[in-house]
């Protein structure tokens, strides 16, 4: 089997004596956000005001001749887009770009049989980068002391052995509940434990984004509590 790439845990691209399932038209574009001041008599002038989110497009055929449930998939894709998923997206073992959430698809069932069974299908995926934002006030918020004189000595002993996690870490994860989103009420479900990659963190309830290593015995790709790994 040769694995293409993949779209997060959702889509696994490949090729095999078995399965089939590419894509064509890949398109990663890129842009600048500017503004431009008038001038009387003379040419605006540009400024930059930053980057835009990037986004990519692509197309996926999905065919059961070739190894491929269409309708299982295509569900899967809706799911991903209404539960807002955030996701990688690899090709060749390299990530491209950061991370990402499937902002649109669109899907045109091709060949449908006499019992409604989806023999052939086409969707159009369209991926908007997805960066999450730290405001000022919560990064400048003070870390809480104790002014007791000998209790506050153990207590800040403790917080010293914490350890501060941040964005590119190779942490252990313990297993437990991994979720679709960072936000309170998201769905959860279960992963194994194993070696994961810290991708995404912020102030939400849960507020660390964890993918698996290669060769990790993990199976988790998605937002776990704090605590839930070392």
């Amino acid at each position: 089997m040769a694995t293409i790439g993949s779209l997060g845990s959702l889509i696994t691209f490949e090729v095999s004596d078995k399965k089939i399932l590419t894509f064509k038209d890949l398109q990663v574009n890129a842009s600048g956000s500017w503004s431009y001041h008038d001038i009387i008599s003379k040419k605006p002038r540009s400024e930059f005001n930053g980057a835009e989110l990037k986004d990519s497009s692509f197309s996926i055929v999905l065919s059961a001749e070739h190894g491929v449930k269409p309708r299982e998939t295509l569900d899967k894709i809706v799911k991903a887009v209404e539960s807002g998923t955030v996701m990688s997206f690899t090709l060749g073992g390299k990530i491209i770009g950061s991370n990402w959430i499937i902002k649109s698809n669109s899907g045109m069932y091709d060949i449908v049989m006499n019992k409604g069974e989806v023999a052939k299908a086409t969707v159009k995926i369209t991926l908007e980068e997805y960066v999450v934002s730290v405001s000022k006030k919560e990064a400048k918020k003070p870390t809480k002391t104790t002014t007791t004189k000998k209790k506050s000595s153990k207590k800040k002993k403790s917080t010293s052995k914490k350890k501060k996690y941040k964005v590119g870490d190779i942490v252990t994860f313990n297993g437990g509940k991994h979720y679709v989103s960072s936000c309170k009420g998201a769905r959860g479900s279960k992963a194994k434990a194993g070696k994961a990659k810290i991708t995404i963190i912020n102030h939400n309830t849960h507020p660390y984004h964890l993918i698996r290593t290669s060769g990790s015995k993990s199976n988790v790709y998605g937002w776990v509590n704090a605590g839930s790994f070392k």
